[in-house]
This record gives structure tokens, sequence and C-alpha cells, in this order.
């Protein structure tokens, strides 16, 4: 029950992963697409697509793809396929 919205939703729009962003309730665009697991990477995702950029976005976060599990140091052994969301 706790969480039972969030899996509806997901199986709704046949989500098996996160990050994923779902827009205009249609077009799933998975983690691998845009390098979701870099922090960098997400922070130039909301960036760009903001009309007033925070402050934030002048900031540089890790290039490096977090863990998907438990860990110690949240850096994962995962090799990636290195994509990563920018400006264009």
């Amino acid at each position: 029950a706790f969480a039972q919205k969030d899996f509806d939703l997901a199986n709704k729009y046949q989500i098996g992963s996160s990050p994923t962003l779902l827009l205009n309730n249609k077009q799933v665009v998975s983690e691998f697409d845009f390098g979701g697991r870099i922090p960098n990477a997400m922070k130039e995702l909301v960036c760009c697509s903001s009309k007033e950029k925070g402050t934030y976005c002048s900031q540089d976060l890790s290039k490096t793809e977090v863990a998907t599990a438990y860990s110690v140091t949240g850096e994962s052994t995962n090799q990636g396929s290195g994509n990563a969301a920018n400006c264009n």
C-alpha cells in the first residue's frame, strides 16, 4: 500500500528502471538515453530544460556513474556507455 500508486504508474507506462523520464504521459526516456546515473548529466537535463537557470547550473557535479545498489562509496562498478545529457 505504501508505494502502490508508484507501482501502478510504473506498470501503466511500462517503466522498469529508475530514473526514467515520462514526457507528456506517453514518451518514456530511459536512464541509458541521457546518462541518468551520472549526477552531472541529471543536472544538465534539469538546467537545459529550465527557462531560468538556477545557481547550481554553473556548478560541476560528479561525472562518475553512481551505484545502482547499496555500496560503500556510491560509485558504480559498471563502466556503462558514458552517455550524458548536454544542452544542444
